[in-house]
């Protein structure tokens, strides 16, 4: 048997609970108001979903070391700012934040950071790891806190590197160490639709089954109605 439900939800800007009655395998909702939609479906973890519209990466670029080695080469992209596409002309030296990343005696350090581009297709830094001075214990954890922190308004993530330290290296210097220096690995993230934070979450209280539309800023706007599919 194939369940279906819709409906209609007024968004808060928080964490947003709808109680369905089931757990969707596929769960869709639109803000016509920004022309965002993110769908979520059976095999995405909590938190993420497919972005349509909005700020998002439509064609993700190609990452990889820049020149100088210092930079970060990015192809050209498809995003959309407010929903509208725009094509990102590809840059060979697009520079990273200076952030002094500290390397420790005892143990591998690790630092992600950011970029970001705008309307006008220029690449800017950020936004990175906010405790990328003193390093993170393990790359899923760098790239969780980068993740977490939003982009500069009219922005879109384009991707990220994470950079580990080696313990018997030295301090990594954003815009100044070689991304293939020895003593540091340097791994490139192109940014995608598929995002990672902000999404759909499984919801199960005493009082119900359903989801938990989370805090995408182009999706769940305070005031703005939301309308939603669930199938399963």
């Amino acid at each position: 048997m194939q369940w279906f439900k819709c409906g209609t939800t007024t968004g808060t800007g928080a964490a947003l609970p709808v109680i369905i009655g089931f757990i969707p395998s596929v769960f869709k909702v639109t803000n016509p108001a920004t022309g965002c939609t993110i769908t979520w479906g059976t095999g995405a973890g909590d938190g993420e979903g497919l972005k349509d519209g909005g700020d998002c990466m439509e064609r993700a670029p190609v990452l990889a070391i820049g020149t100088p080695d210092t930079d970060v080469s990015v192809s050209d992209m498809v995003f959309r700012i407010d929903g509208m596409p725009y094509l990102g002309v590809a840059d060979a030296s697009a520079a990273i934040s200076t952030t002094t990343c500290a390397h420790s005696d005892v143990h591998d350090h690790y630092a992600a950071f950011g970029l970001q581009v705008g309307v006008n297709g220029t690449i800017d830094k950020g936004p990175d790891a906010p405790a990328n001075n003193t390093g993170y214990h393990t790359k899923q954890s760098a790239v969780d806190a980068l993740l977490a922190v939003a982009c500069d308004a009219g922005h879109t993530l384009v991707g990220y590197i994470t950079v580990k330290i080696d313990a018997d290296g030295a301090d990594f210097v954003g815009g100044t160490t070689g991304l293939a220096d020895e003593g540091y690995t340097v791994e490139y993230h192109p940014s995608s639709n598929f995002i990672k934070v902000g999404g759909i979450s499984s919801y199960e209280v005493s009082s119900g089954y359903g989801v938990s539309i989370g805090t995408d800023a182009n999706l769940n706007v305070l005031g703005d109605t939301l309308y939603w599919e669930a199938y399963r």
